[in-house]
This record gives C-alpha cells, structure tokens and sequence, in this order.
C-alpha cells in the first residue's frame, strides 16, 4: 500500500522472523531459497499506521493448479490461533485499508490482565484459542442464545484502551461469523440468524474509575424453508457448537473506529436440559441372536437388547442437547442391517461411521428420539 508503518512480520516457530513494510517491494517472506518444515507453527504480527487498518489476513495454499484462501483471525494484530505450515506451497497476505479499526467485543472477566482470578488454560477458560476477552453467551434454546457485550477493547502502544459497547449517540453494529471445517469466516445474515431486542446495558464494567455501558441482543437461528433441519447441513446450533463450531463476533462504529473490528470467539454452553433416545429393535430375520447397543459418548449411560421375535422397545437413556448417542450393532452372518431416527420432523435414516460399520452416530436434539435398528435376511 506504500504505506510506511503498516507492516507484518511471519516468523516460523524456531526461525527467524521476517518484516514487510508498507514500502518495502518484497514479495516472499522468507525469500524462496528458504524451506519451512510441515506442521511447523508460524505467528503472524501485524502493525498498522495511524487512519489504517488490517482488512484481512489469508493463507493461500497452492495446490496442483487450484488456490484455497483460508482466513488468519487477530487478536491485537497477532494471529490466533497460530496457523501450521501447509504440506504445500503457501503464501501470507495481509490486506491494509484507510480508517481506523473499531476496538473489539471484549469481556475483561475473561482476561488476566484485569481479573487477577482468572487464568487461560484453567476451568474457567471457555475459549478454543484461550482469547483474552472471549464473551459467553447464554443459550436460551436449542436454536437461541443471548449476547452480552460488557465492553469494547483495544491494545495500542503496549496499552490497553476500553470503550463503551453500547452508545445511545453512536451505536457500534456487531456481526456474528460463523467458521466452516477449513478455516473460513461465513457471515451469519438475516437469512441465518435474527438479531433483537438490542438493549444498552448501563454501567456493565467499572475499570479505573470509569463506568462503562455494554450492550445485550438476542439471536434466534432462522429456519431452513427447503428442509426439516436448520443451518449447516441440517444441524441446530447446538449440535453445530457440539461438533467443533465456534461463533465470532464484530463491532463495527461507534467511538472508537469505524471499520469493521477483530473477531472474538463467542461461547455458547449447552442447555442444562435432558431428553431420551429410546431403542427400539426390529427383527425380522431368522436368526435371535442379533444385538444392538445404545449408549452415551462416555459409555457411562449403556443399554444393550438382544433380539426376540417381532418388536420390541428398550430403555432409555438421558442426553444433553448436541451430545452424542452412539448405536452399536452386532448382526449374525446372512443378516441385513438398517437404522433409523424419528423425531417430531418425521424418520430418518442413519449412516455407518467410515471407521466402524457397524457403529451409527447421532446428535441429541431438543426432543427426546427414537432409534430403530431392523434385523432383516439379506435374502428377502
């Protein structure tokens, strides 16, 4: 951009770092005679000159002719979490824009520096990238939550600047993100989420003498019209969160900037609520020893039925929304296996796991289910 000030420097875990700045007309960092081992850690540092800011930070990964663009988020201009070397070629751009970057969503109980109890890595510590400032949410449903933004916060100049996060004269507008399996930032839009009820939060933080106003808003996960499911594939929010998701949140205006700010992971714990998954086993077949075992992902809720002739309905057992139920089928030779889930949207059917084909997964939704498991002869 040929702006002295705005900078970025790479520097691979156990190497020496190298800085572009915004004069400089290098174009790799390190230069290509200089090899990086696979997996290995890189941190990325971003500085940005006074009226500019970073606009985005990507790995592009080159691969047989093809590009993937995977985002790097920052916290106070570092990468977070640490991004690995590629098993092929690879570059880092960091994009720089005219306007000052909005301070982000921040929660100072959840950051050392102003709640001494608190420690990163401890019981407390919610956050997949152990965040200073990561913002729990409260679920108030299998497909809601409610948001509490306490403050907005930056780090300049090696110190910290806090700014209110609501503002009756100049409101910042936040967004939620949500991030796919390889990396990538979606915006969750009016088609995905509803975003209400935004409420000024008076004095929702006191820091130095200073009180400050936060802002809290609700958000409902708007259904799919096209399917019986919701967003991702079909999963609820919960169930997306139980399998590894993590929601992000922005501000963007207000007093502190006008661009959009960095992300901060927004947590969501489950619903304190518990459903049942019966068994129900069909058998069909000629042979009475086929078995079919329901249980929780920690093997400390089992139930196991052995097959008798016709139906029959086993136990229950008690899940959290987003848990997993696991099905284990053990068929006798010549016997044909299928397993299906009913809820109040109508019976799917299940699919085996790649690792295991006789072992059947399912998310707990907010209602209780049943699973059937039919023995049937392969021959009829």
């Amino acid at each position: 951009d040929n702006k002295t000030g705005n900078s970025a420097t790479l520097t691979p875990d156990g190497m020496a770092g190298v800085t572009i700045d915004g004069q400089d007309t290098s174009l790799r960092v390190p230069d290509s005679s200089t090899k990086v081992a696979v997996d290995t850690l890189l941190t990325l540092e971003t500085a940005a000159a006074a009226g500019y800011h970073v606009e985005s930070a990507v790995m592009v990964l080159k691969m047989g002719g093809r590009t993937l663009t995977i985002d790097i988020p920052l916290t106070d201009g570092v990468s977070l979490p640490l991004p690995q070397m590629p098993r092929t070629e690879t570059e880092v751009i960091v994009t720089y824009a005219p306007g000052e970057q909005t301070a982000r969503p921040y929660d100072p109980a959840h950051a050392s520096d102003f709640t001494a109890a608190y420690h990163h890595n401890s019981a407390a510590d919610q956050s997949e990238t152990h965040q200073d400032g990561w913002i729990l949410a409260t679920a108030t449903g299998s497909d809601s939550f409610r948001v509490v933004v306490p403050v907005l916060h930056n780090q300049k100049d090696n110190a910290h600047h806090l700014f209110n996060a609501g503002d009756n004269d100049e409101q910042p507008e936040y967004t939620l993100y949500w991030k796919n399996n390889i990396g990538q930032f979606q915006v969750l839009n009016n088609n995905d989420v509803t975003m209400a009820n935004g409420t000024l939060v008076p004095n929702a933080y006191s820091y130095g003498g200073v009180d400050y106003d936060g802002y809290s808003f609700d958000v409902t996960v708007c259904r799919d019209v096209q399917s019986t499911g919701t967003l991702w594939g079909g999963y609820t929010l919960m169930e997306y969160l139980a399998n590894g998701g993590s929601i992000y949140i922005t501000a963007k205006g207000g007093e502190s900037g006008e661009a959009e700010s960095e992300k901060t992971e927004l947590v969501i714990l489950k619903e304190n609520k518990t459903y049942k998954a019966s068994l129900y086993v069909e058998d069909r077949s000629s042979a009475l020893s086929n078995q079919a075992v329901l249980e929780d992902m920690a093997g400390t809720q089992t139930v196991t039925e052995s097959s008798q002739p016709g139906d029959y309905k086993g136990d229950v057992v008690n899940l959290l929304v987003g848990d997993k139920v696991i099905t284990t089928v053990n068929p006798m030779s010549g016997v044909r296996v299928s397993v299906t889930v009913t809820t109040s949207s109508g019976t799917t059917p299940l699919s085996p796991t790649t690792a295991a084909p006789n072992v059947y997964e399912y998310i707990m939704p907010d209602e209780d289910v049943d699973i059937t498991v039919s023995f049937e002869n392969e021959d009829s």
